[in-house]
């Protein structure tokens, strides 16, 4: 799997980003040349899974020229769009998406809270909450899949099972739902004290929340180390985003399930420490 950025503006500011927002507020931004060039590179890689990030992805205005080039060049390329959301609440656009007729193409979009306060708290941005939900329904509606991630925050994290039966209740047919443990980096790391919680502190939500929508939905819990969850909540934390920004604690040395574990941000612990990380098999873990 590859990623390219596309760009660095972003129409959220939100409080957990993992770039400062003076990143946020550039008007850097990749051209359709930049990305073709990436291509060819990443075609002699053998790549065959391709995620679009930002900043904010359609607020770049040549978004669409990108996407029907990928579609006509890498026609095998399985192309994946992360997004807040916000844009797709205007019919117009997601109908302009949908003539693109992508036939490897799905979306992952982030959204905080099932409530618009808590969200538009992190999100620094009003109305951002109801555009996203808006913007998730649409493409519900026009039959794109659609993958829902969860940053968990300390603003959040105590409200994650009314967020669940949310979703439930909200977007039907969504392909999965996704809880991430926070990268703390940019605006995360200037705003640890408000925004970070220890993974020991979040972690009984996050499993209450699993409990609610596994029947229903497809769930993934990224970047939670075995060690903090319940054991019958370990096949749904086998996945990670970034290779090279995660790591092991020294004391990982000694579990024996150090090879399977999805690891720890390497951020979060030169922040927090870690000390709350036990090794499974030696009279500790679950």
């Amino acid at each position: 799997m590859a990623t390219i950025t596309v760009n660095f503006k972003c129409n959220n500011n939100c409080i957990s980003c993992i770039n400062y927002r003076k990143v946020a507020n550039s008007n850097r931004e990749r051209s359709l040349d930049d990305i073709k060039r990436m291509m060819k590179k990443l075609e002699k890689e053998g790549v065959k899974h391709l995620d679009l990030n930002g900043g904010e992805p359609t607020i770049k205005k040549d978004l669409f020229e990108i996407l029907k080039y990928l579609e006509e060049e890498y026609p095998r390329l399985e192309v994946k769009l992360l997004s807040n959301g916000r844009m797709f609440c205007y019919a117009d656009y997601v109908e302009k998406l949908r003539e693109l007729n992508l036939t490897k193409f799905s979306l992952v979009i982030n959204l905080y809270a099932g409530d618009k306060s808590i969200n538009d708290a992190i999100t620094r941005s009003p109305g951002s909450w109801e555009q996203t939900v808006k913007g998730m329904k649409n493409l519900l509606h026009a039959g794109f899949k659609v993958e829902l991630r969860i940053v968990v925050n300390k603003l959040n994290y105590r409200h994650l099972p009314e967020m669940a039966g949310f979703i439930l209740r909200e977007f039907g047919g969504i392909a999965s739902v996704d809880f991430i443990n926070m990268k703390v980096t940019g605006e995360a790391r200037k705003n640890r004290n408000i925004i970070l919680p220890r993974y020991t502190e979040s972690v009984a939500y996050v499993q209450r929340a699993v409990d609610i929508l596994k029947d229903q939905v497809n769930v993934r819990l990224l970047h939670f180390p075995f060690c903090i969850l319940e054991r019958k909540y370990w096949d749904f934390a086998k996945g990670v985003t970034i290779d090279r920004h995660i790591t092991l604690a020294p004391q990982c040395d000694f579990c024996e399930q150090k090879n399977d574990c999805p690891m720890i941000w390497k951020s979060y612990i030169d922040i927090i420490g870690p000390e709350e990380f036990k090794p499974i098999g030696m009279g500790c873990g679950h």
